[in-house]
């Protein structure tokens, strides 16, 4: 039986070589499942990959969707202060600068002045 060489030496996580994968391949996926850590590959003595069990790598792919849809949250509810402070202010812009008030005449013109109310027809 032969068993895959760890050692705790890169950012003080779990690494092997690419020949103890190739080796033990599932001593490996036991041991990444078992501390649900992933165990960085090494080849020549250069970082190659990391080997994580398959639980570890679906936790990592909901906590990522999770925040995502956090951040995405986060980001829609700043637009919507955003747009709420620049419509307040676009608001106050306007209000001072045009604070002349309008007559009902000029709002209703000419043409409504000279209607004549008929109290006899039913509408009332």
């Amino acid at each position: 039986m032969v068993v895959s060489k760890t050692t705790t030496d890169f950012l003080g996580k779990s690494i092997t070589s690419i020949s103890d994968l190739k080796k033990s391949p599932q001593k490996l996926f036991d041991q990444s499942n078992n501390t649900n850590e992933g165990i960085f590959v090494f080849n020549r003595n250069k970082p190659e990959g990391v080997l994580l069990s398959l639980k570890h790598y679906d936790d990592l792919i909901k906590e990522n969707r999770i925040l995502r849809e956090k951040l995405d949250k986060a980001y829609e509810k700043l637009l919507d202060e955003k747009m709420n402070i620049e419509s307040e202010k676009r608001i106050k812009d306007h209000l001072n600068n045009h604070t002349k008030m309008i007559s009902e005449d000029e709002v209703l013109g000419d043409g409504l002045k000279n209607i004549k109310i008929d109290d006899e027809d039913g509408w009332e």
